[in-house]
């Protein structure tokens, strides 16, 4: 185990008392430890999370990133959860995608597989970075997905907060596919 790149990482998490899903350990650089047989790579980074609840915890809401200034980087599938004082291997390589994924191979014989992990959109820096989970709790939201469309206005009118309202009519507010926003 290659423990002088694994402990130059720094590990920055947004702890509350009374915080259950915790990042208990991870690994970057791996050449030796827990191979990845089933999906992509066969040595691949790694991020562990404990559920240190008696109870099993969703994962709903919850996001992994290697930037601060994008803590929200990857998401968790709705139905991922921890088993009470679980634990979950999250593969960190890049490959964005989540366990039970039909995938095609083009190599190995098999066509077609099914992913049996989930895989972040980063991997991480042996030279040392920070490792974020985040958990964004939200009463009554909505999620946009990417690609799907929503309404705005980008007028600079105040509307106060009659858009709020049940039955507003936002017909005459442009839309885009999500995601929108100025700069990246």
């Amino acid at each position: 185990m290659n423990w002088g790149f694994t402990c130059a990482l720094s590990v920055a998490i947004i702890h509350v008392s009374f915080a259950e899903i915790r990042i208990n350990e991870f690994m970057s650089s791996n050449t030796r430890a827990y191979p990845d047989i089933t999906d992509f790579e066969d040595y691949p980074d790694w991020i562990e999370l404990h559920n240190t609840s008696a109870e099993d915890r969703s994962l709903r809401g919850y996001h992994l990133s290697d930037d601060p200034e994008f803590p929200l980087k990857w998401s968790f599938p709705e139905e991922a959860m921890i088993p009470a004082g679980g634990f979950l291997v999250v593969i960190a390589d890049g490959y964005d995608t989540y366990a039970g994924v039909e995938l095609r191979r083009t190599s190995n014989g098999r066509p077609r597989y099914t992913t049996e992990k989930h895989h972040t959109n980063f991997s991480l820096s042996s030279a040392g970075e920070t490792i974020l989970l985040t958990e964004v709790i939200r009463e009554n939201a909505v999620h946009i997905g990417i690609g799907e469309t929503w309404k705005y206005l980008d007028d600079g009118s105040d509307l106060g907060l009659s858009w709020r309202e049940p039955g507003f009519d936002e017909g005459a507010w442009s839309s885009g596919a999500a995601p929108l926003g100025y700069g990246d």
